[in-house]
């Protein structure tokens, strides 16, 4: 059964609306990640050019209609090159970008040909392919080399280019009026093209967003072993057993200021970002021989050892100044106008043969003594008093 071309263009801004959504709404209101903005803005501009084919074909091709068409889809494929640069940590060269779109908007304006519909046609489909092009460049270098949902935009990307590039010669050579491009390359077949094309990237970009927060997430610093909480126990009783003589085993419970709040007031993608940013602050910070574990509500258990005798108290509370310092500058850094804070519980062991689970109960309600107080740290030595600070 055949589809006409109208309802296939209808079809078209319901998917790539959806599309669209379905990213935002992984990425709603983030705090940081410039790329993820661009990658939206692509989203959003795909979505405006099926708007716009749409209504071209019901306004017999209307050519300013056509020319915003043309230059919404090139600029849809420009932002996932300018997101693929912003990535790697590349400048984003968004100038350039825009310059192809305008040259796109321009040449269809200009083009003289009666049959507006493929009015600058040829322009179109030669930046499409060096922006495909550059994108599979951009995916093959940096950071997306070595992500890999990245082989994704590759894989689409390079058939898109393949498959425009052999349009662009066949609509060259012998028109689009011809039998043989009318059967493999009308406007219907390549909108179902272009649909899998949407529908294939955004996929590939949330598997990106996915893999950058798991990657944020974990430790590339020596000595600073990352285990599920399921097996944190095992792990820090395992560390617990090396203590060196004279020295002191200690919990710690690290979590993030009213996170709950923030993930209600931002969105689940912000609250990642904020995991993230705390998770590198802690790997930055706590000593080399610490086994760390992430849990709900953006927290992280800690177990360590700090040199023994009386300095040991003060050098955990020097390591939780630098955690919670470093906490609010990186978010700082991070958003504009947006104070992050930090709250820490600390539990010394007072001598051997105390219950690890002892020790992990008094880190975590001294954690939770600090946030009800407004204290940025409180340490406990199970059996003393509690210090806040």
């Amino acid at each position: 059964m055949s589809v006409d071309l109208a309802t296939m263009l209808v079809v078209s801004v319901i998917v790539c609306a959806g599309c669209g959504i379905f990213y935002a709404l992984d990425s709603a209101r983030t705090l940081s990640g410039r790329h993820m903005a661009a990658w939206l803005s692509g989203f959003a501009s795909t979505l405006l050019s099926s708007v716009c084919y749409l209504a071209a074909s019901y306004m017999d091709d209307e050519i300013w209609v056509v020319a915003i068409a043309n230059a919404s889809m090139v600029a849809a494929v420009a932002a996932v090159w300018v997101g693929c640069r912003l990535f790697n940590g590349r400048a984003s060269l968004v100038i350039v970008g825009t310059f192809l779109v305008g040259v796109t908007f321009t040449a269809a304006i200009l083009d003289p040909t009666d049959d507006r519909e493929w009015a600058g046609s040829i322009a179109k489909f030669l930046i499409l392919i060096l922006l495909s092009v550059l994108i599979v460049q951009e995916a093959r270098r940096g950071r997306l080399r070595v992500a890999p949902p990245a082989k994704v935009l590759v894989v689409v990307l390079g058939v898109h280019a393949a498959f425009t590039t052999v349009r662009l010669v066949i609509f060259v050579t012998v028109g689009h009026q011809a039998p043989i491009f009318d059967e493999a390359f009308s406007s219907a077949i390549v909108t179902n093209m272009n649909l899998v094309f949407v529908v294939a990237v955004a996929v590939g970009l949330i598997l990106l967003r996915s893999w950058e927060r798991k990657q944020r997430l974990a430790s590339d610093r020596p000595g600073v072993a990352s285990v599920s909480r399921r097996h944190f126990a095992t792990a820090a009783a395992q560390r617990r057993a090396a203590t060196h003589t004279g020295d002191v085993f200690t919990i710690i419970d690290i979590a993030i200021d009213d996170f709950a709040e923030l993930r209600r007031a931002y969105g689940m993608a912000s609250a990642g970002e904020l995991e993230a940013l705390l998770t590198e602050v802690v790997h930055r910070t706590i000593p080399a021989v610490s086994i760390c574990s992430r849990v709900r509500n953006g927290g992280i258990l800690v177990a360590t050892w700090v040199t023994g005798g009386g300095s040991a108290p003060a050098e955990l509370e020097r390591m939780a100044t630098l955690v919670a310092l470093g906490y609010r500058e990186a978010v700082a850094g991070q958003v504009t106008g947006f104070a992050g804070a930090a709250k820490l519980g600390i539990a010394l062991e007072d001598g051997p043969g105390l219950p690890l689970d002892t020790l992990m109960t008094s880190a975590m309600r001294a954690r939770a003594q600090a946030e009800q107080r407004g204290d940025s740290m409180r340490l406990v030595v199970p059996g003393t008093e509690t210090t806040g600070r």
